[in-house]
């Protein structure tokens, strides 16, 4: 079984976790569980959004289950902006629980980055036409990397 982790958009606000359907084994499949690595690198079972009584028609109807960024910000997962979400799924039919899927690896928790602070204009490079500006980085990246910086002006 394949295991998909994804996020919803760039800045989302879920991660949904998708696999492909198990073999039954000559019994259909009743459930999945849903186990998503921790911040430590143990694995732990999302009882919340992808809970085995409340959502499991959805589960197994769509073989996907979404979860809110906050929850994984939260014990037991306690991840941070910047992480790699990783998940794994179990297939329970009437004889049992199947072995782990494959590994599922490929959201990253991000936000927006923080602004840039104490933006100040070099007088010293100020000319006819041009004008420098320096400011500090951000002191949050949101978890990635900024890459550049728009600059408006008046």
């Amino acid at each position: 079984m394949r295991t998909i982790v994804s996020g919803d958009d760039l800045h989302g606000s879920e991660v949904v976790v998708s696999w492909d359907p198990q073999s039954s084994g000559g019994s259909p499949i009743t459930g999945y569980k849903v186990y998503l690595q921790t911040a430590d690198g143990s694995f732990n079972s999302e009882n919340t959004q992808c809970a085995y009584t409340v959502h499991q028609a959805t589960v197994l109807v769509n073989t996907a289950c979404q979860i809110a960024i906050t929850r994984l910000m939260q014990a037991p997962f306690n991840h941070v902006y910047g992480a790699s979400i990783k998940a794994k799924v179990i297939a329970t039919n009437f004889y049992g629980d199947s072995g782990f899927s494959e590994l599922g690896d490929g959201a990253v928790i991000v936000t927006y980055a923080d602004a840039p602070a104490s933006l100040v204009e070099d007088t010293a490079k100020r000319a006819a036409t041009t004008l420098a500006l320096s400011w500090l980085t951000p002191i949050a990246n949101g978890g990635a990397t900024v890459l550049d910086y728009t600059v408006s002006y008046d």
